[in-house]
């Protein structure tokens, strides 16, 4: 019964948007969205009370996925709004999502979202909730868009996610999960745009996270190395003390961590030191706060342990890093070195071989042929 009162709700939008002469938004009154906000309300509780909703069964359909989007574009009534994103985020679903996003990138659903998060920001008291569901449907669309960080740039929202980040991070400790939505989108604004990662660090964005949640501390060190890859925000995330307070919490999770249950949070503090001792400021603060000890010690204590190898791996790429630079023993790179080889003694005979000095240029030519032949004739005699 459901099923066919979906099909009803959405060929009624459809039919809203052909009988519309354009889809830009004009302005009217209250009464004048009267019908399209009770279709689309109804059609968001028809999908929310449906037992098994067949998602990608409803996409195939041709216009269901455009005619949302073009509420969204059309429609600037709060309400049509808030009920067409929870529509959106219903057929969406939490699994399995790539196929169902795919569908809504193509008509177009990622720059409407990003338009209704600019507008929602723009009134005098934004919905919190609203701004936390586009965020999290923005997250789902990100893998399928590589234009999602200009569209985000294009419509102001990076400030936009800062802020519900700071109001996260300043919230009670129960809200800590709220503050996963608005770090996953903004780890995928970053990751491929160095604009972005930018415009967020002279934001303050690598300033806003804390430490409270296992899960919520790997996405924010996750987006911190980010954002630290370029050099303008890693020399800022060191005014700040960021390297001092990153060797920290390494030392403090070395020293708990005893069953390595939390290797990949030491992975990406280790991943956040090497970001940040790309300058040569952080190589000189790691020296002076002991940090080559540290990572000198976990080497040591990690050899033969192939679980520990990745950390192994990036604490020596800190080390060399940080290690001065020395020449070589050689006046010049086509100089030859000489280096002395030792031979076990043979079981055969009663002495040592003599250990050979041999040159870069000619090390193969250790025993010449003539002699092994004038030893053969020794034997024969």
């Amino acid at each position: 019964m459901d099923g066919s009162k979906i099909k009803n709700y959405f060929e009624a939008l459809i039919k809203h948007h052909r009988n519309s002469a354009n889809h830009s938004r004009v302005r009217l009154d209250d009464s004048g969205y009267g019908n399209i906000r009770s279709v689309i309300s109804r059609l968001l509780q028809a999908l929310q009370n449906q037992d098994k909703l067949n998602r990608d069964l409803l996409l195939r359909q041709p216009n269901y996925a455009q005619s949302l989007v073009l509420t969204l574009q059309s429609v600037p009534d709060r309400s049509v709004q808030l009920c067409t994103a929870n529509c959106i985020a219903e057929l969406l679903g939490h699994a399995n999502t790539a196929r169902r996003a795919q569908v809504f990138v193509k008509h177009g659903a990622t720059m409407a979202l990003c338009q209704s998060m600019a507008q929602e920001w723009r009134e005098s008291a934004p919905n919190e909730a609203m701004l936390m569901l586009l965020h999290q449907i923005l997250t789902k669309l990100a893998p399928k868009d590589k234009r999602l960080p200009a569209r985000l740039r294009q419509h102001q929202c990076l400030p936009i996610t800062l802020s519900l980040l700071r109001h996260c991070a300043l919230a009670s400790p129960g809200s800590g999960r709220q503050a996963h939505v608005p770090l996953a989108l903004l780890k995928s604004a970053c990751l491929s745009s160095q604009r972005n990662a930018a415009a967020a660090g002279r934001s303050g964005g690598g300033s806003t996270c804390g430490r409270r949640q296992l899960t919520l501390l790997k996405l924010a060190l996750d987006t911190l190395i980010c954002l630290t890859r370029l050099r303008s925000n890693a020399a800022r995330a060191l005014g700040n003390g960021g390297l001092g307070l990153a060797l920290a919490q390494f030392e403090d999770w070395q020293r708990r961590d005893n069953r390595n249950r939390n290797v990949p949070i030491r992975r990406a503090l280790l991943l956040l030191l090497k970001q940040l001792t790309a300058v040569r400021a952080g190589r000189r603060a790691l020296m002076e706060l002991g940090g080559a000890e540290a990572l000198y010690q976990l080497c040591r204590g990690s050899l033969g342990n192939a679980e520990l190898e990745p950390l192994t791996s990036a604490a020596t790429l800190i080390l060399r890093q940080c290690a001065p630079r020395t020449r070589l023993p050689v006046p010049t790179p086509m100089s030859p070195h000489n280096v002395n080889l030792r031979y076990q003694q043979s079981a055969t005979a009663g002495s040592a071989l003599p250990s050979y000095q041999a040159d870069s240029h000619n090390s193969c030519d250790l025993v010449d042929n003539d002699d092994l032949d004038d030893d053969d004739d020794d034997d024969d005699d």
